[in-house]
């Protein structure tokens, strides 16, 4: 199963997550307003341990005095904030929590986060596997989520492929260690 975490930005091997982004000034106090890439809006706010900056290289931790939720927008308020103008320097800059604040997951479930730029290899055949492409992008719908698997240079064919996640009937095995899905699906489809 895959546990949602469709918006935030991660890069591969980089245990940081980018969870949102400080986008405007709330008042003259010091508060500031929260783009929130979570699952949900308010999300953000479930994280204590937050660290600020641009890149993953450059985060500095960031303390924050208070934090709500208003008409679907995320205020807070940083701990060396009490005006506006020691809020200026905050703004555009992007919020990441480490990947071991999330929730813990049983060892068949993953973040949409681990699963993107996966190589997905198709094991329909009695040869070895079939390399199709990397997991792009997976898109939510109602009954599976979608796996969309682009090709690569060394890949089968040019073709981009729309896999429906579905245990042990189309996907077959994760390996996080090697970045890679093996599923079983027709490469001619």
């Amino acid at each position: 199963m895959l546990a949602n975490t469709k918006d935030i930005q991660c890069e591969v091997d980089n245990p940081w997550l980018k969870m949102g982004q400080v986008v405007s000034y709330h008042g003259i106090r010091g508060w500031v307003k929260v783009r929130d890439w979570s699952e949900s809006i308010g999300g953000i706010l479930n994280y204590d341990s937050w660290h600020i900056g641009q890149l993953p290289n450059d985060l500095q931790p960031i303390a924050l005095t208070e934090k709500r939720l208003s008409s679907h927008q995320v205020l807070v308020r940083f701990e060396a904030c009490v005006c506006r103008e020691d809020a200026q320097k905050y703004l555009k800059k992007y919020i990441f929590i480490h990947e071991s604040c999330l929730p813990a997951l049983s060892n068949d479930d993953y973040y949409w986060h681990q699963i993107v730029n996966m190589k997905v290899f198709s094991m329909n055949s009695s040869a070895s596997p079939i390399l199709l492409g990397r997991v792009h992008s997976i898109i939510e719908t109602g009954s599976h989520d979608v796996l969309v698997v682009r090709p690569t240079l060394d890949s089968l064919d040019d073709k981009e492929r729309l896999i429906p996640w579905v245990d042990k009937n189309v996907i077959d095995s994760v390996d996080k260690i090697n970045r890679c899905i093996q599923v079983f699906w027709d490469p001619d489809f």
